[in-house]
C-alpha cells in the first residue's frame, strides 16, 4: 500500500523543504521562508516493537513518511493482527488511512502543531489500549 499511496501523493498539497527540515529535527528559524517542493514524497509501512506506549509511531527521514505499527499495543493486537488475517482488503484500506495521518502530521506548519498531534496520539493511544484490553 505504501506504493499505492506514493503514486497518489501527487494529488495533494505540496509538503515544503521548510515541513521536511523541521520534521528532521533541524532548527525552524533556520529555514523560515523556505518553500522549496518536495516532489517525490516516499512512504513506508512498518510493524515494529516500539519503547512507546503509543499505538503507531509518524516520523519523516529523507523525503519518506514512516508509520510504525506497535506491535505491543491493544490497537495491533485486537484489531490489526485480526484485520489482517480475516480481511486483508480493510487491513489495506486502514494502512492507507495511517499514511493519510502520516500525511497530515507531515504537512503541519509549526512545532507547535506537530506537538498537539504527538499530544492526541499520545492520549488516542492510551483510550484505545484501555478501551480493547482483554476484549477478544
Amino acid at each position: 500500500m505504501a506504493q499505492v499511496a506514493t503514486e497518489r501523493d501527487i494529488f495533494l498539497k505540496p509538503l515544503s523543504e521548510h515541513q521536511n527540515n523541521s520534521v528532521e529535527g533541524a532548527d525552524p528559524q533556520q529555514n523560515v521562508g523556505a518553500s522549496v517542493h518536495i516532489p517525490s514524497l516516499q512512504y513506508e509501512f512498518k510493524l515494529d516493537s516500539l519503547e512507546t506506549t503509543q499505538f503507531v509511531e509518524l516520523s519523516q527521514h529523507e523525503g519518506k513518511l514512516i508509520v510504525g505499527l506497535n506491535r505491543h499495543h491493544e490497537f495491533y493486537l485486537h484489531l490489526w493482527k485480526p484485520l489482517c488475517e480475516r480481511e486483508p482488503q480493510l487491513a489495506r484500506a486502514m494502512e492507507l488511512c495511517l499514511f493519510g495521518l502520516a500525511r497530515a502530521w507531515a504537512g503541519s506548519q509549526s512545532l507547535d502543531v506537530r506537538q498537539n498531534y504527538d499530544a492526541l496520539l499520545n492520549d488516542w493511544s492510551r483510550a484505545i489500549s484501555v478501551f480493547l484490553r482483554g476484549r477478544h
